[in-house]
């Protein structure tokens, strides 16, 4: 089993990078027989087309098992498991109805940031990186020559 998750800018994604990301996609899935896609919340343009790429090419390897897992943040949601979240709630994670296969929460992540309500962007990035370390593969969309937090993470 292979967990593959995904940073990216896809706000300057071009025609040739997104046909390069359904590519890749679609060669990890032709090689493995078990695929978990982990997303902190499906927000940004490459998650979403990562996302529609894989219900894609999901269909074209009906014996592959490909799972979509949901991090939920425990310091916004706490609810057991998938049938114990409302639909509204992964709704809000930015997931289309019925794509989740299984919800993990990420650990208690807890530091100066949490302290403060207005440091929210900071608490979802130690999110984001503690996915980037619960998977095997990080499929990353990205301009090098353009500092931000995606280009940090990564770097790390």
């Amino acid at each position: 089993m292979r967990r593959v998750c995904f940073a990216g800018v896809a706000y300057v994604m071009d025609e040739a990078a997104k046909a390069q990301l359904y590519e890749v996609l679609e060669q990890i899935i032709s090689q493995e027989n078990h695929l978990e896609f982990w997303y902190a919340g499906c927000y940004d343009g490459f998650e979403t087309l990562a996302l529609e790429y894989i219900q894609r090419i999901r269909k074209a390897y009906p014996s592959c098992k490909i799972e979509i897992v949901a991090v939920m943040d425990p310091l916004k949601y706490d609810h057991p498991a998938l049938e114990g979240i409302p639909k509204e709630t992964i709704k809000e994670q930015g997931f289309p109805l019925g794509v989740v296969s299984r919800v993990e929460f990420a650990p208690r992540l807890e530091g100066k940031s949490e302290q403060h309500e207005n440091r929210f962007i900071t608490h979802s990035r130690k999110v984001d990186r503690w996915v980037m370390d619960q998977c095997d593969t990080l499929l990353v969309f990205n301009y090098d020559s353009i500092p931000g937090p995606i280009t940090n993470m990564v770097r790390q």
